[in-house]
């Protein structure tokens, strides 16, 4: 038989042949727990960090605070933090975000009274003298 030699211009590489311990595509990818692209607000308990709520927008705000009424997240550090980020974005907030983002606050009786007079003074605002 005669010996066969690669011809790496010719013959397609497959890595799996020449080491099989490469296959890094085979194994089972381990990825944080995100959501919206940020770290998962239900599990911030068991993993502790950075909810990273100073890069939210109001969107985002809104769909993680009623994802936390949803899931009976009721910690005290990270709501105040929402209500601290929903303060700044409530000047630059389009109508129906601040709805949903109040309602949120509203369902998970939460009460914070700069929160709330930050978005009585926006919506007062808006209204018609």
């Amino acid at each position: 038989h005669r010996i066969r030699i690669p011809r790496p211009m010719v013959d397609r590489f497959d890595l799996s042949r020449v080491q099989p311990q490469k296959e890094w595509w085979r194994e089972r990818r381990i990825a944080p727990a995100t959501f919206f692209g940020f770290p998962d607000v239900t599990k911030a308990g068991l993993r502790g960090g950075s909810v990273y709520v100073e890069q939210m927008d109001a969107v985002t705000l809104a769909v993680l605070t009623d994802k936390c009424v949803q899931e009976d997240v009721w910690d005290p550090e990270i709501w105040m933090k929402f209500a601290w980020r929903a303060q700044q974005l409530c000047a630059r907030t389009h109508e129906p975000d601040l709805c949903y983002i109040f309602r949120a606050f509203a369902r998970a009786d939460w009460f914070d009274q700069n929160l709330l007079t930050t978005y009585l003074g926006r919506l007062h605002r808006r209204l018609p003298m």
